[in-house]
């Protein structure tokens, strides 16, 4: 009925919600002071402007003391199943895709050869899912214009060419055979189902009932469909002035060509470019702290544009805040995936499918299951306490210590303790999941496998204290119970005739892992937090403030033509969506978002990879001087003259915010009795490294690594070369072949004995080109030998009854060390040589920088060793091995006595000051603080933030840390 739809405009004067609220009041309330809406369902762009709707019109009835019978409420996609009157009910998401399998695999080979030449194997059940989702995606964008496959080359056989013609019929007669198996199990598509219906005029009978759209920028054939030919009435209320109703069809929807060229006329002011996406967050907020002080959060709203950086924007506000303890909410939630379950589930998908130490250090990092592991311990041995941490510890030993990849396999020279905690963290995690390793593939269905993972899931769980009355704890039985959900669906599947498949346990907890990306779990609720919320429903949120973060082109418009299957070309000859549609969209969104209060829009120059990203089209819809000035900001930001706002006033830390504070000393702290000589070295690269390491004995590892690092690798050459100078037989020799043989036989030992027998690709090549670098120290061992040198000492450590000491002003520091290797030459001269894994560097340039000493390694060793030196002349210097024949091997350091003596006295100073510090002192980073990984978190920049100061444009290029 084309007399069925009216348009009401509401002004941008107030938001949209309110307007419509006072719309249903003045059309809807009768003379008992009754809002009846009961026979009205009103259409929002998505779930949350719906409950938005519903809350303000709850609120505004008890504030007018109005009796209110509410209206249903719903999206554009389900008008139909409003109205329509299905013969079968609709079949479920699990249904849908194992049909769409199963047309797929009935499919004659060729024919599927037409569509992909390389199909996948059928044991991949994995990627058929993915390709049933590719083909449910198509099903619903051509629905959405009206449209089955099969009539795609009626509507544009003069466009396609043969191949892609014959494609499309082979894609129609899959689709075909796709609903004939969900109509074999009573089942329909809802979108295909809602085709027919239109065609058939098959409207449910029911009383008459009243639509409302509520700022629907945009519908797609089947909604159209149901407006003009229900017996219903319906009316769309659009959020523009009439003024502007020229620029609306008839469905109260943008007309493209009406807004494809709208010149947005947006306040210069408005449009802020950052530097990459951080800085865009920080000024974001900065943004809000400005324009609400004190920061409001019910009157601030944060736009979405680009919802990728919901992440870097949760993490910079947790960092960095208008006012203590704001947090942002996201009121669509994460997804299943992304939760504590789904992560659990995903780290058992890893170790199934690739069982190495990596995986299973991954998985014993999740709290909960190591809250399991624990009442598996004690299971076991009641009378013991849990060493919890250790077992992390035992098992990331393994990885950074012997480079182990492989879980099956323990190596002789793994220490007794970490093998008994290791083993036990295997076999208990194996244990914890057997019901997913101990059934047979040939016998496990899909749906017996997402059972037993619930039954996995439960006996992890039990293991964990959960309050029902906690609404953190609720948020893990809803992500639990979404995991039952999909396997109810797949029971209902089954029910319905779907024949499931058998497969791995790693094949179905892939597909189940896909579906929970497809699950929202709601956000608990926070009273002191700001909502983000996506670009099509922002127009419609109430705040009087909003920030619109991510303005890059590839979000807004962004592009619906990525799909190979339906290009722009071929969208355009069906009358789909295209770009330019998208386009005249967003730029009608923008002006209304823009209109109907005080809001930015921000972008940023870079991703956070560094990467330049290109702004959205949409910021640049404007023309002559003001077009060419914006664009100008934005290529080069030292000309952007925009007015900035940064937070600067700092908010005190709070007690658990210890990454805020500086390093200092600890309460416990008590000066060293005896100092290694290495210490020395590292107090003078970073005094706070040094207390990290020295002091509180902390060491970061690395759980992840697939080849040795630099550690591993000096400590396989340090042992070899301590075995062969340790072997009367091999460190006299001096043939260079007969050496390398040695060195070869115990590099070979060494290895298997630390780091096992198999190993992958980059750990083979490690280990030849060490093999390399040992052939070629043969050859200079060899002359070394020849010239009269003989070790006599390798990994040599003073006896205790030597009491080696530096004498300082106040008691003697005792010194601790281990000296690579001695030798001592007929001549009487004794050679103290530390040995360096690869190229050696000269002695003197590595321990001295200007004017000032930045090692003392080899100086300090003089007093080690001064109980062998018995008046022979000394020399100090480095050992290295060779990766090319002409690299020099041996490196002598000259040293006068004064320049020995200096170095004594810069000793004797770090112990001074390492002696005069006192709990709650702070600690320098020292010319060479850490620069990665914790410990370089912990000794770097700390954020400061709160508040805000006007920042000129010409400060844009000040370096962040002086900010």
């Amino acid at each position: 009925m084309d007399d069925a739809l009216n348009r009401h405009f509401l002004d941008w004067k107030q938001p949209a919600i309110e307007s419509a609220i006072q719309w249903c009041v003045d059309r809807y309330l009768n003379p008992h002071g009754e809002l009846d809406l009961g026979n009205l369902t009103i259409i929002t762009p998505g779930r949350r402007a719906s409950r938005l709707f519903l809350s303000h019109l709850v609120d505004h009835c008890q504030s007018n003391r109005i009796a209110l019978i509410p209206p249903s409420l719903c999206t554009p996609s389900n008008i139909a199943r409003e109205i329509l009157r299905y013969q079968y009910p609709q079949a479920s998401e699990m249904s849908k895709k194992l049909a769409w399998v199963k047309a797929l695999q009935d499919t004659d080979p060729h024919n599927l050869s037409v569509i992909m030449p390389n199909p996948p194997e059928p044991s991949r059940w994995d990627q058929w899912m993915g390709l049933a989702s590719w083909l449910q995606s198509t099903t619903s964008q051509l629905s959405d214009a009206g449209l089955r496959m099969n009539q795609v080359r009626d509507r544009a056989e003069s466009l396609l060419l043969d191949s892609e013609l014959q494609r499309w019929d082979i894609l129609g007669l899959i689709q075909n055979r796709y609903e004939q198996l969900l109509l074999d199990h009573a089942t329909v598509d809802d979108h295909l189902e809602s085709l027919k219906c239109i065609r058939r005029s098959n409207f449910q009978d029911q009383a008459q009932h009243d639509f409302v759209f509520l700022g629907v920028p945009e519908l797609g054939y089947i909604p159209r469909s149901c407006i003009t030919q229900s017996p219903h009435q319906f009316t769309a209320l659009v959020f523009a002035p009439e003024s502007m109703s020229v620029r609306f069809d008839e469905f109260g929807c943008v007309k493209t060509s009406e807004w494809i060229d709208f010149d947005l006329d947006i306040e210069e002011s408005r449009i802020q470019f950052s530097m990459d996406p951080i800085s865009m967050c920080e000024e974001g907020l900065a943004q809000l702290a400005k324009r609400s002080n004190p920061l409001d959060t019910t009157s601030c709203v944060i736009g979405l544009a680009d919802e990728t950086i919901l992440g870097t924007l949760r993490r910079t506000t947790a960092m960095i805040s208008p006012s203590p303890g704001i947090t942002i909410h996201d009121p669509a939630g994460k997804l299943v995936r992304d939760t504590s379950v789904g992560r659990l589930i995903e780290l058992i998908y890893n170790f199934l499918g690739e069982q190495t130490y990596t995986t299973l250090s991954a998985l014993i990092r999740h709290p909960h299951f190591e809250q399991a592991l624990t009442a598996r311990y004690t299971e076991e041995y009641p009378d013991k306490r849990p060493p919890n941490a250790n077992w992390l510890h035992a098992v990331d030993e393994l990885i950074h210590d012997h480079a182990l990849v492989s879980s099956k396999q323990l190596p002789q020279g793994v220490r007794e303790s970490t093998e008994t905690q290791a083993r036990f963290v295997l076999n208990a995690t194996l244990v914890i999941l057997d019901q997913l390793t101990q059934l047979p593939i040939s016998e496990t269905t899909l749906d017996e496998w997402s059972a037993r993972l619930i039954l996995t899931l439960k006996r992890i769980y039990n293991s964990v204290e959960i309050d029902e009355s906690s609404l953190n704890h609720r948020i893990h039985i809803n992500q639990i119970q979404a995991v039952q959900s999909i396997h109810e669906d797949l029971l209902i599947a089954k029910s319905h005739g779907h024949d499931l498949p058998k497969l791995s346990a790693t094949s179905a907890l892939s597909i189940i892992l896909s579906r929970l990306g497809e699950i929202h779990i709601p956000d608990l609720p926070s009273a002191n937090s700001i909502e983000s919320v996506g670009w099509l429903e922002l127009a419609l949120d109430p705040s009087p403030i909003a920030v619109v973060l991510g303005m890059n082109d590839s979000a807004i418009p962004g592009s619906v033509t990525h799909d190979p299957l339906l290009p722009g070309t071929l969208r355009a000859q069906l009358s789909m969506r295209t770009n330019t549609d998208r386009l005249a969209r967003d730029s009608y969104l923008m002006t209304a978002i823009s209109k109907s209060r005080d809001a930015v829009f921000m972008t940023a120059r870079t991703s956070t990879s560094n990467e330049p990203t290109t702004p959205s089209r949409l910021l640049f819809q404007s023309e002559g001087k003001r077009l060419a000035s914006r664009m100008r900001r934005f290529v080069d930001h030292e000309a952007d003259k925009s007015t900035q706002y940064k937070l600067s006033q700092p908010i005190k830390p709070s007690s658990i915010d210890q990454s805020l504070r500086q390093l200092t000393i600890g309460k416990d702290y008590q000066p060293p009795e005896s100092m290694s000589v290495t210490e020395f070295d590292a107090y003078l690269r970073s005094p706070a490294s040094w207390y990290i390491d020295r002091a509180l004995r902390l060491r970061e590892i690395q759980t992840d690594a697939r080849e040795l690092n630099a550690l591993q690798i000096g400590n396989l050459a340090h042992a070899v070369l301590d075995s062969f100078g340790k072997d009367e037989t091999m460190r006299v020799l001096d043939d260079p072949f007969k050496i390398n043989s040695a060195l070869q036989h115990l590099l070979n030992d060494r290895f298997i004995h630390t780091h096992g027998s198999t190993h992958p690709g980059a750990i083979k090549v490690q280990f030849e080109l060490l093999s390399y670098r040992l052939q070629l120290f043969a050859e200079h061992q060899s002359m070394r030998t020849k010239m009269g040198w003989v070790i006599t000492h390798t990994e040599w450590t003073p006896p205790e009854s030597a009491k080696t000491q530096l004498d300082t002003d106040d008691q003697p520091m005792l010194l601790r060390g281990k000296v690579d290797r001695i030798d001592i030459h007929p001549d009487g001269k004794i050679a103290v040589i530390d040995y360096k894994t690869g190229r050696v560097t000269d002695p003197i340039k590595a321990h001295f920088s200007g004017d000032k000493w930045i090692k003392l390694q080899l100086p300090l060793y003089r007093h080690l060793v001064a109980e062998l030196i018995d008046g022979r002349e000394l020399e100090l210097g480095y050992a290295g091995l060779p990766s090319s024949e002409s690299d020099d091997v041996w490196k002598t350091a000259q040293w006068d006595q004064e320049q020995l003596d200096d170095a004594d006295r810069t000793a004797v100073r770090i112990v001074n000051e390492i002696r005069a510090l006192k709990p709650g002192d702070p600690l320098p980073e020292g010319d060479f603080p850490p620069n990665a990984g914790i410990a370089g978190f912990i000794t770097g920049h700390r954020f400061e933030s709160g508040g805000f100061e006007l920042i000129e444009s010409e400060d844009s290029t000040q370096d962040r840390g002086d900010q």
